[in-house]
């Protein structure tokens, strides 16, 4: 049976398991694709999917009409991978290491006609290869559609470095996509 986003929420706001059920089949997929994107691997965006559905569930009495549904839910599962990335950055806390400390100019798109070439799978296995800082402000930047303002703000760090991570990422995307242009030639 297909239920209303209206009956969705009115049900979760009951508790009602099938309810949440429901909720969680129906977005699991795309936003196990979010997570992702932010995580090393399937089974950390795996865990921090399950904490976003929990936190969706505990807050769903604070959910207004004024925004879509899943666009309420997509903020939530974008926060919920922050509060992960944030947590393992403070754990995994280090010195700045002498690569990072160099600058890398980002080169010419001459890899962009390869993306569609490569499967969605492919595609997030590059961006899960990202070292964790690298990765998120790449996420932040390219998906969220955030500024470097914000995402400074977010992670507690300069506009600088914001701007200098992304372009990192770039070129460390560029790199890992150079084996695949000579495949895909």
């Amino acid at each position: 049976m297909e239920y209303s986003e209206e009956e969705l929420i009115k049900g979760c706001r009951e508790n009602s398991r099938m309810m949440q059920e429901v909720v969680y089949r129906r977005y699991y997929s795309e936003y196990l694709k979010l997570c992702m994107r932010y995580t090393s691997c399937e089974s950390d965006a795996r865990h921090v999917l399950n904490d976003a559905f929990f936190k969706i569930f505990s807050k769903i009495d604070q959910y207004s009409w004024d925004a879509p549904f899943p666009a309420w839910m997509h903020r939530i599962v974008v926060n919920t991978c922050l509060d992960h990335v944030k947590q393992k950055m403070r754990r995994n806390k280090k010195e700045t290491t002498a690569e990072e400390s160099m600058f890398f100019p980002i080169a010419t798109n001459e890899h962009d006609h390869i993306i569609g070439k490569i499967s969605f799978q492919e595609i997030i296995m590059l961006i899960q290869e990202l070292p964790d800082k690298h990765r998120t402000v790449f996420n932040l930047s390219v998906f969220e559609g955030m500024t470097h303002k914000e995402i400074a703000k977010e992670l507690d760090m300069s506009h600088g470095t914001s701007q200098w991570y992304l372009s990192k990422a770039k070129e460390l995307l560029r790199t890992k996509l150079s084996p695949i242009k000579k495949e895909v030639s």
